[in-house]
C-alpha cells in the first residue's frame, strides 16, 4: 500500500438567497415545473408552505433547494461545485482553488442563472450574486492510493478512532466498508470511497473506476466556519474562500488529532495482543491496555472502551488516559487494530496524513496534484 499523491481544495459550497418574496420564488417555481424538473419535499395541508429541490441546473453543477412560506422568510439554497460550474461541464474529482478571477466568473454564471431560472420581477434581477449568503464548504482532502490498497480497513480504523465530544457517529446501513461520518448539527467529517460513490451514482469516468481514492471531507455550515476560520460576517465570498482553502491542511489534521489519540501502527488483532503481553511493561499497565484493546475491536469504538476502562479501573483523571496512550506509543501498537484476516500492518493514518499536509509543497499555486518526484516521495514513506 503506498500513498501516491494528496489533492486538496474546496468540493462544494451552498450560497443562500434569502428574503426573497412568494411571488418571486413561486415564478422559479413554475418555471422549474414546466421544465419537468422539480420535486416536493415537504408540504403543509394546503400546499402553501413548501419546501423544494430541483437539479434543472445539476449538469452545471448546481443543485437548487427552494423554501417557500407565507409567514417566514423565502429562498432558495444553491448547492455549487465551483470546478463543474466553471469547467462548463462535469469534474467528478477536481478541487476547486478560490482566486480574485474565478470567484467573479462563477458569479457570473450565477447572474445567468438567475436570469434563466426567473428570477426576476419585470424582467429585472432581484438580486446579484454577490449578495448571496456562503451559508456552507465543504473542505476536501483527496488520498490517492495505490491499487493494491483496501480501502475498507482504512475506513473500518476511522469507524473505531475516537468520537470527540458532542459528535455522533452516522453510518448508511449496508455501506459501512465505504462510508463513515461523524457530525454535529454545524460540521460534520465524513471519510468515504470516492470511486464507489462516484460508481453507485454512474458517475464515474472509466479512467477512474480503478483508482483507490479516499476522501476526506469537512463540511462547516457559517456559523461553525465564522467561527472556526476567524471570519467576520460582512467578509465577502473571496475572502471567505480563501480562507477556507488557506485552512484546507489545519482543519483537517485537527480532526485527526482528535480521532486518533495514539500515533502506532494499527496491527492485527491477535499480533497487537502479542506485542502487549511480551513487553517489558508494568503487568497492571499491560493489563490495562490489553482490556482497552479488546473493548475496542469489539465494541463501537475508542470512545466506548475509554468509557469501560475508566469504570473499570475506577479512573477520574482523564491525564491517565493520555498516559495510556503514550504507553501504547512506546510500543508502537495502535489500540485501534485491524481484524485478523489482514496480514500485514498500517502505519497510524493521522501521522502520515499529517506528515504529508504539513509539507509546504500543498501550498504552492497550483496544489491540485503533487510533482512526479513528490508523488514517488510520498509514496516511499507508507511501503
Amino acid at each position: 500500500m503506498k500513498l501516491k499523491q494528496v489533492r486538496l481544495g474546496i468540493h462544494t459550497i451552498e450560497l443562500y438567497a434569502g428574503k426573497l418574496k412568494y411571488h418571486q420564488i413561486q415564478k422559479t417555481i413554475d418555471h422549474l415545473v414546466d421544465q419537468g424538473s422539480i420535486q416536493q419535499i415537504y408540504s403543509d395541508s394546503y400546499s402553501i408552505d413548501r419546501h423544494l429541490k430541483s437539479t434543472y441546473l445539476v449538469a452545471r453543477g448546481v443543485r437548487m433547494r427552494l423554501h417557500q412560506s407565507h409567514n417566514k422568510s423565502n429562498g432558495i439554497s444553491f448547492a455549487v461545485n465551483p470546478s463543474t460550474l466553471l469547467a462548463g461541464s462535469y469534474q467528478p474529482l477536481a478541487l476547486y482553488q478560490p482566486t480574485k478571477e474565478n470567484v467573479v466568473e462563477m458569479q457570473s454564471h450565477l447572474a445567468d442563472m438567475f436570469e434563466e431560472i426567473h428570477l426576476s420581477d419585470h424582467e429585472m434581477p432581484i438580486l446579484a450574486p454577490d449578495e448571496l449568503s456562503l451559508s456552507r464548504m465543504d473542505l476536501t482532502v483527496d488520498l490517492w492510493f495505490s491499487k493494491d490498497t483496501d480501502l475498507s480497513s482504512l475506513i473500518r480504523i476511522f469507524r473505531k478512532s475516537m468520537l470527540p465530544r458532542h459528535y455522533k457517529r452516522r453510518e448508511l446501513e449496508g455501506k459501512q466498508d465505504y462510508f463513515f461520518e461523524l457530525a454535529t448539527k454545524e460540521i460534520s467529517f465524513k471519510v468515504y470511497d470516492k470511486v464507489y460513490e462516484l460508481t453507485q451514482n454512474d458517475r464515474c469516468p472509466k479512467k477512474y473506476r480503478k483508482e483507490r481514492i479516499l476522501r476526506l471531507e469537512v463540511s462547516m455550515r457559517r456559523e461553525a466556519f465564522l467561527e472556526k476560520l476567524g471570519l467576520k460576517r460582512k467578509d465577502d465570498l473571496l475572502a471567505m474562500l480563501k480562507m477556507g482553502y488557506d485552512n484546507v491542511c489545519t482543519v483537517i489534521s485537527e480532526f485527526l488529532d482528535k480521532l486518533f489519540p495514539a500515533c502506532g501502527m494499527h496491527l492485527p488483532y491477535p499480533e497487537a495482543e502479542r506485542k502487549i503481553q511480551q513487553s517489558k511493561l508494568d503487568s497492571a499497565i499491560k493489563e490495562q491496555m490489553l482490556f482497552l484493546l479488546k473493548k475496542t475491536s469489539r465494541g463501537a469504538g475508542l470512545d466506548t472502551a475509554a468509557q469501560k476502562w475508566k469504570e473499570t479501573y475506577s479512573v477520574v483523571d482523564i491525564r491517565k488516559f493520555h498516559a495510556l496512550m503514550k504507553q501504547f506509543d512506546k510500543l508502537q501498537v495502535n489500540p485501534v487494530t485491524l481484524t485478523s484476516r489482514e496480514q500485514q500492518g498500517i502505519p497510524c493514518l493521522r501521522a502520515v496524513i499529517e506528515q504529508e499536509l504539513a509539507h509546504d509543497r500543498f501550498r504552492i499555486k497550483s496544489p491540485q496534484i503533487l510533482s512526479g518526484n513528490d508523488q514517488k516521495r510520498s509514496g516511499n514513506r507508507l511501503k
